[in-house]
């Protein structure tokens, strides 16, 4: 499924499990995988796009990713180097060359420290020390970010939602990453801005020839700026393939209803109602997207369906993506 020389990430039967609690005493009722076995390369220059319904187990990923939170089981390599074993030395030099772009930039940003103290964070692990330094950098990155060095001593509650993300990218690059991870950077963002922010993304990947795991719900969002896209369903990688592929030719029946459920202006149309997700238990046989399925058959509740090759570069998670 890949090019090992040109691997930047690799995550293998990547888990995480999350306990529930129910009753009076919260009483663990059962354990839920909210990331499920998952296998994936992310490769050097390119954009990842991840997809999915809220629930689907995408932020727990990324998060994973980039070691904020620990794996149930599983292993992730970054530059040939095991995250899951890595010290704190390895793991702060770690952090320098990866980083994190959050949902929501209104509580993403300290509202008591200033821009350029919020940028200095990143800088602190740039090692960047000398006060004439970090404020030519921080000038630099604002003016990277489209913002401009003049608004570095004011604080967060001071910007609109577009320019505190701006904020968060021009923080994030602070400690010159290789590697970024962009957690639904637009969806709280006014439809206007967010074609601002994902078009700086691109011009930010391109410039300093950055690698992007790119996390977001909507479709139409992630084929403007993904080289690939995998789609996540309960916790697995349902289908990976190019952009396009993805696109033009779904594979998995799933993807197709992501797809149609992409809006469209025309008014005679009655989009489809997706029904709202269910948490699968860890235990239960069969492919999880069954229930859902129109096109599901006996045996698509009796087997779980591995993510296989079908055509060239385009897996899918389906026992019948060569019939539908």
């Amino acid at each position: 499924m890949s090019d090992t020389n040109n691997v930047l990430m690799s995550m293998r039967h990547l888990s995480r499990t999350f306990s529930q609690r129910t009753g009076l005493f919260g009483r663990q009722s059962h354990s839920v995988y909210a990331v499920n076995n998952v296998s994936l390369d992310i490769y050097r220059g390119e954009t990842l796009g991840l997809v999915g319904e809220s629930g689907s187990g995408k932020s727990t990923f990324a998060r994973l990713a980039l070691r904020l939170i620990e794996p149930t089981s599983g292993t992730v390599q970054f530059e040939g180097k095991s995250l899951t074993s890595m010290g704190r030395d390895e793991l702060l030099a770690f952090r320098r060359k990866a980083q994190m772009v959050f949902q929501d930039p209104y509580s993403s940003l300290n509202p008591r420290l200033t821009v350029s103290r919020l940028i200095g964070e990143g800088l602190d692990l740039a090692g960047i020390t000398n006060v004439v330094d970090r404020t030519t950098e921080t000038a630099r990155l604002l003016e990277l970010v489209g913002l401009a060095p003049s608004i570095s001593n004011r604080y967060p509650h001071q910007f609109s939602g577009g320019q505190r993300q701006r904020i968060g990218i021009a923080r994030a690059l602070a400690a010159g990453p290789t590697f970024i991870a962009a957690d639904e950077p637009v969806s709280a963002l006014d439809v206007s801005v967010q074609a601002q922010v994902l078009n700086l993304l691109l011009q930010l990947q391109n410039s300093l020839s950055l690698t992007m795991l790119f996390v977001a719900h909507d479709l139409a969002v992630v084929r403007h700026i993904s080289d690939r896209v995998a789609v996540m369903f309960l916790g697995r990688i349902v289908e990976l393939a190019d952009s396009d592929s993805i696109y033009s030719a779904p594979l998995h029946p799933y993807t197709r209803a992501l797809l149609e459920a992409i809006p469209i202006p025309d008014p005679d149309r009655t989009p489809p109602t997706p029904p709202a997700i269910e948490i699968q238990p860890i235990e239960g046989a069969g492919c999880p997207y069954a229930a859902r399925c129109r096109f599901a058959v006996a045996m698509c509740r009796e087997t779980v369906p591995d993510l296989r090759e079908h055509e060239p570069g385009h897996y899918a998670a389906c026992l019948r993506a060569g019939e539908i």
